[in-house]
């Protein structure tokens, strides 16, 4: 080969490889736009998830408050809020003292005449 031959063969080698290195280089920063991509769909689906669950645990502290549960236990199993005549006291050294119910308490609209005898 001539002197002048190498030369085009090694710029020929030198261009070929500078275009493979810049296919490479965009085929890896396509890459990472795809896995970007897709970290920020994850990003915006954990957010959602976090939203939701903080939605379901004020339902629940809703559910179980007492201004839900007593008015549905009422509607619902026919239960009511015990007067001072059904209130059973447990004392520290485990012996139960029972409220009788008075004359007033008797004929209290919320006590049940059948309770008593």
């Amino acid at each position: 080969m001539k002197r002048g031959g190498w030369g085009v063969v090694l710029t020929a080698v030198g261009l070929a490889a500078l275009l493979l290195s810049l296919s490479l280089v965009t085929w890896r920063q396509s890459r990472a736009r795809e896995a970007m991509a897709e970290l920020d769909a994850l990003h915006r689906e954990i957010s959602l998830v976090r939203a939701e669950r903080a939605a379901f645990e004020r339902r629940i502290q809703s559910l179980e408050s007492r201004g839900h549960v007593v008015p549905a236990a009422r509607e619902r199993l026919g239960m009511r809020t015990p007067g001072a005549a059904n209130i059973v006291l447990l004392a520290p050294g485990g012996s139960v003292r029972i409220l009788e119910p008075d004359a007033d308490s008797a004929s209290h609209p919320d006590l049940d005449a059948e309770m008593w005898p």
